[in-house]
Formats: C-alpha cells, structure tokens, sequence
C-alpha cells in the first residue's frame, strides 16, 4: 500500500485568497490586531495555530489563551461561512482534485490523507464548500500540532491505523506553498507541488503541476516524484 498525503488550500481546494481574508478579518474582530502580513511564507510556522501565536506573541508579548484561541475558531469559521453565502466560487476544488481523490478512493494500491496547516473544522468546511470528500480519509490539522512536520507525521500515521498496516511502501507529499516544499526536504519525502513551476524555482528536482487536469499524469508523478532539493542559487530563501 501507498499513501499520497495532500495539503487542502490551494493544493486541493482554490481557497487561499478568501482563507487569509476571513483569518484577518477573525484576527482583527478578536484582538483587534489589524497590522498582519498576509505572505504567510515569512512566519516561521505556516499553520493557523502558528501565524495566531507569532501575531499575538509580537502584540501582547505572550500566547493566547486556550478560551481566546477557541473563540477566534468559531469567529474564523463564521466569517468563512458568510463569505460561502456570499460568493461560493471562492471555495471551488482546484480543477480535477475530486477526480484524483475519487480515483485514489478506489484504487488498490493507493490510501490517501489530508495534512493541513488549518485548524480542523475549517477545513472541514472548505473541504466540504469544494465537494471535495472528507468521510473515510484521514485528516491531521494545526488542532494536533503548530508544526508543519508533525501535522504531516500524524496524517501518516493517522493513515496507518486506517489502513491496518504498520508501513506505506511510498508516501508523497503534495501542497502548493514553498513551506510544503520545504516539509517534504525535512521528512524525506517525495513532493509534488501544485501551481506554477516558477513559484518552486527555491527548489531543484522538483515535480510541479498546474492542477489535476492531467490525471494520469499525477498517477505518474505519484510513482515517480522525488524528494526535492533546495536551490544553491536560492538556499537562503528556501
């Protein structure tokens, strides 16, 4: 058995641009922080829990709160909610992902899971907003950890367990974000990334796709994809 481990926003799910807008907005309404950098590739920890601790730990000079954390949840997920009322092409699958997802659920080789740097009911409901399956599948957010390796760790994990088997013959990594690039370096495992190929130009030996159009495409980066290598040229940003 092999085990493809996607991330959600904007690897599966066209959803990046309106999950930053309702996170800020939740920021803001909660602890009326209104100066937030939105390019979430300079925050040391690219996970909802870790953008909110490195945001409310530069304001007030400690963490938040477990009742604080747990109230800016719900108003995340409210704002998310209004905005799919409001415009629910904001939340669209990324075009082919619930093809490969549904071709994955049925083949004999392959399990999947889903690693997230959101908190778990959120992505629950971009999962759910872009038709995508969240029933049956493994899924590890930033509820579990603030890491993006141990999210990532327990998904496999997670996966195991499910599977009823105590190793995958192959597990690759898949996610648009340089952070997900860089995760994979960190686990050794596989990548694909998903967008342009210049976004992942930190990186060599590299596997890049548009989307998921291509199905059997990725099937075939799936097999064969490598772990990627940070550019010499780029070392110091990658």
């Amino acid at each position: 058995m092999k085990l493809a481990v996607f991330d959600i926003d904007g690897t599966l799910a066209d959803t990046c641009k309106i999950d930053a807008e309702c996170f800020a907005r939740a920021v803001a309404d909660q602890f009326n922080i209104t100066e937030i950098n939105l390019e979430w590739s300079t925050y040391v920890n690219v996970t909802d829990s870790g953008i909110l601790h490195s945001l409310y730990r530069e304001n007030s000079g400690k963490l938040p709160t477990q009742p604080d954390i747990v109230r800016l949840k719900e108003r995340f997920l409210h704002h998310l909610q209004n905005a799919f009322r409001a415009d629910s092409t904001s939340f669209r699958e990324i075009p082919g992902a619930s093809i490969i997802i549904d071709r994955l659920t049925r083949h004999p080789n392959w399990s999947i899971a889903y690693a997230t740097g959101s908190w778990h009911d959120s992505a629950i409901f971009k999962l759910q907003s872009a038709r995508l399956p969240v029933h049956h599948i493994s899924l590890s957010s930033s509820d579990d950890a603030i890491e993006r390796e141990a999210i990532v760790n327990l998904a496999i994990n997670r996966a195991r367990e499910m599977c009823s088997t105590t190793h995958f013959e192959r597990t690759v990594l898949i996610g648009d974000g340089l952070w997900d690039a860089r995760t994979a370096i960190s686990l050794v495992l596989p990548f694909i990334g998903v967008g342009q190929q210049d976004h992942f130009d930190y990186f060599e030996n590299i596997s890049v796709i548009p989307d998921f159009v291509d199905g059997d495409h990725f099937f075939h980066l799936l097999e064969s994809a490598s772990v990627p290598q940070r550019s010499t040229s780029h070392a110091h940003f990658a």
